[in-house]
């Protein structure tokens, strides 16, 4: 079976460049790729958060804090990682911190606040509080 002018295609065919590569080019480019594929890699087990450690102080995201302040709006700690789940507790403080101590299924985390109460908020209303 001929599929081009010259013979087979599984035949050594030479190679029409318009620019010749350089002696050690193609070493090089296998390099970048091993690079990007050891850099995916290294991405997909790195944790999501450096601050993200049992124990580390946390505090309302900057844009919840001022929803909280105009509109006065609470926010739940409830009792299970479910909005469906009881309502421990309200807060209404913007300057109320936490302390984490897990997360759950990346959508919900565990904290305890200033008075001893444990209980799960949703992730996108807190932030971690840099240098603890």
């Amino acid at each position: 079976m001929k599929l081009f002018k010259n013979g087979n295609y599984f035949s050594s065919r030479s190679r029409d460049y318009s620019w010749k590569e350089g002696k050690y080019f193609r070493y090089f480019k296998h390099g970048i790729w091993v690079l990007a594929i050891l850099l995916m890699i290294c991405s997909l087990f790195r944790k999501p958060d450096l601050y993200e450690k049992p124990g580390s102080k946390m505090t309302f995201a900057p844009d919840v804090k001022s929803d909280m302040k105009k509109y006065s709006l609470s926010v739940p700690l409830y009792s299970k990682p479910d909005k469906g789940s009881e309502i421990l507790k309200s807060y209404t403080n913007v300057d109320e911190y936490f302390i984490f101590l897990e997360r759950f299924k990346g959508q919900w985390i565990r904290v305890v606040d200033q008075d001893g109460d444990t209980g799960w908020i949703s992730s996108y209303l807190l932030r971690f509080v840099p240098g603890r």
